[in-house]
C-alpha cells in the first residue's frame, strides 16, 4: 500500500456517527482535555452545575482552541469524542457564566470550524492536504 499526498478541494464534513441530543452546553474557559469521562462528569456537576446524565452534549475546549471534547450520555453509556482542528482554531466564545446553551445546529456549525453566532463568516479551519491511498 502506498500513501500519496494530494491536495483536494476543501470539504467541511462532520460525519454523523452518533445520534446527538438537541441541546449542547459549552463549558466556560479552557479545560485540560487529558481528563477522562469521570473528570469531565465532575466538571459538569461542579462547574457547569448540571447532570452528566441530561439529554445534552457537554463541550469542552483546550486553551489553544484547536481541540474539543464532547461528552454525552446515550441512555446506556457515556460517549467521549475528541475533535482536533488540524490547522486553525474553533470559534470558541467567551462565556460569562458557567456554561452556554446552544442547539444542535449551532454545535454542527462549531464543529465545522465556523462561528455559530455568525455562520456567514468563513470557516476558521485551514484545510491541510488530504492523504490518499493509492
Amino acid at each position: 500500500m502506498h500513501i500519496e499526498n494530494t491536495p483536494e478541494k476543501e470539504t467541511a464534513l462532520t460525519p454523523s456517527l452518533f445520534s446527538l441530543p438537541e441541546t449542547a452546553y459549552l463549558c466556560a474557559g479552557s479545560v485540560d482535555l487529558r481528563l477522562g469521562i469521570n473528570g469531565f462528569a465532575d466538571i459538569i456537576q461542579s462547574r457547569m452545575l448540571a447532570s452528566p446524565f441530561e439529554p445534552a452534549v457537554f463541550c469542552f475546549c483546550n486553551k489553544h482552541h484547536n481541540r474539543l471534547k464532547l461528552l454525552f450520555w446515550d441512555g446506556i453509556g457515556f460517549n467521549l469524542v475528541l475533535k482536533r482542528m488540524e490547522s486553525g482554531t474553533f470559534a470558541w466564545p467567551r462565556i460569562e457564566s458557567q456554561a452556554m446553551r446552544i442547539d444542535s445546529s449551532q454545535l454542527r456549525i462549531l464543529l465545522e470550524g465556523r462561528d455559530f453566532r455568525d455562520p456567514s463568516k468563513p470557516s476558521r479551519a485551514m484545510p491541510r492536504k488530504q492523504w490518499k491511498y493509492v
